[in-house]
């Protein structure tokens, strides 16, 4: 069975290692602005595109010329395409527009959801010695599983004997 990430062993209700070693909520400070540059798009409502508008001192429209980056069918207009990070993240990894933000940024918190991202976000952002505890931990539980196989082998071989 693959092996299922922090987040949705958590997600799971699975008993996890990592878990143990560091708390669920992550302080975005300290991150690289996973979320602004991994996770999928950014939709925005009309009022979120007024909201922006205002807040970078143009009409809608102009905003919309500028900033929309994609109008799928169905769909609301958005401002960050799928896996493209997102145009008002600064280089000192801050959000330019942070007091205008849309609605899916103002709610999106990786914490909340089980997948890689949040994994790979609460690993960055784990103390060396308890990325060394899990290490340890990983390397025990390998050898113990290693050991396990060699048993089994071995068994196999003495009843292939026994029956030869």
């Amino acid at each position: 069975m693959p092996d299922k990430g922090v987040g949705t062993r958590l997600f799971l209700g699975l008993r996890d290692p990592v878990a143990e070693l560091i708390s669920k909520r992550l302080d975005c400070l300290k991150c690289p602005s996973l979320c602004c540059k991994m996770t999928g798009c950014v939709e925005v409502s009309r009022a979120d595109i007024r909201r922006l508008a205002k807040f970078l001192e143009l009409t809608v429209p102009a905003f919309e010329a500028k900033h929309i980056v994609a109008r799928p069918r169905g769909a609301r207009k958005l401002i960050k395409a799928i896996d493209k990070t997102c145009q008002f993240l600064s280089p000192n990894r801050r959000c330019t527009v942070y007091r205008a933000r849309p609605n899916d940024c103002r709610g999106y918190n990786c914490w909340d959801h089980a997948d890689e991202l949040y994994d790979y976000a609460r690993f960055i952002q784990m103390p060396v010695e308890d990325v060394r505890k899990l290490e340890r931990r990983e390397t025990a539980s390998e050898l113990e599983e290693n050991e396990k196989e060699r048993a089994r082998r071995r068994r196999q071989r003495q009843r292939e004997a026994a029956r030869a």
